[in-house]
């Protein structure tokens, strides 16, 4: 009897934090696979965290929901499907399409999200549809849109690599993007870089941190401070500024920043000026750790 032919392995990205790692996952003939780092992937090389690697071990049955369930007894796909078309019909026949509201999973796929829209959006006759994926970063793309512009990152991993100063301002990553961390880590090994961490709170990254920069519970004089330096220094570009925010704030820019200046002076927090640029400024990447 001729051996069973080897699986290929699956290059595919790993579904947990927002780093997006790529990994191969090669089905090992009893419903499982193995999982391991695709080295070609740009966004790490290969390299996994224990969730990443542990992804083989979530693809077991045995407590998976197989078959639909409706009031806790098991149905046909037709009368379950009949149920929900129902119950959505009457609701909108009462209440009107307003009255009906989705919000889809993170872990979802692109072509998943398209149908859910277009049920929505297109069938129904609602907007009111919303995923995880895109609550969980609302505050983050609020910000962005108001000093970028966009709800873009405006940087890219390549920028962590050639980066003489990092700042997190807000993040663990130490713990929520290790892949993405021990990247950086790499870039102060290669070259020299220095880590910088504004935190209110002591973690695995303000640990490891050339400077950690401790605050109480207060972001905005923290922020308008170091503003107010690098706009101070000439060192900041001011053409980004200009095209992506409105004229009238744009003038503003420079009383309002001297203006926040209020945090004390401490001579053993004080940070040292940087030797080198471009400063690299990572706020609010996706926390997840769930």
């Amino acid at each position: 009897m001729n051996a069973p032919t080897k699986a290929p392995g699956v290059r595919t990205v790993c579904p947990y934090c927002g780093v997006g790692c790529g990994i191969v996952a090669t089905p090992d003939s009893l419903g499982g696979a193995a999982i391991a780092g695709d080295e070609a992937h740009p966004a790490n090389f290969g390299r996994l965290c224990s969730k990443g690697s542990a992804l083989g071990e979530t693809l077991s049955l045995e407590t998976r929901l197989l078959h639909p369930m409706v009031d806790g007894v098991r149905a046909t796909w037709d009368a379950a499907l009949e149920r929900i078309a129902k119950g959505l019909r009457q609701t909108v026949e009462r209440h009107g399409p307003d009255a009906v509201a989705f919000y889809l999973s993170g872990q979802l796929l692109t072509e998943d999200y398209y149908v859910a829209n277009k049920l929505m959006k297109g069938f129904i006759g609602s907007s009111n549809v919303d995923t995880n994926s895109r609550l969980c970063m609302s505050s983050s793309v609020a910000g962005h849109c108001r000093a970028f512009g966009s709800d873009t990152v405006p940087g890219c991993y390549e920028d962590l690599d050639e980066a003489d100063l990092l700042v997190l301002v807000g993040s663990n990553a130490a713990w929520c993007h290790p892949v993405l961390y021990q990247r950086m880590v790499r870039a102060r090994e290669a070259h020299g870089a220095r880590i910088i961490t504004i935190d209110v709170r002591g973690t695995a990254t303000t640990e490891n941190a050339d400077l950690a920069l401790t605050l109480r519970p207060a972001w905005t004089p923290c922020c308008s401070a170091v503003f107010s330096l690098t706009w101070t220094m000439g060192i900041l570009s001011t053409a980004p500024l200009s095209a992506r925010t409105p004229k009238a704030l744009t003038r503003r820019l420079p009383e309002r920043a001297e203006s926040r200046r209020t945090l004390p002076r401490s001579p053993k927090n004080a940070a040292p000026r940087a030797r080198t640029s471009p400063l690299f400024s990572i706020s609010s990447l996706r926390q997840s750790v769930s």
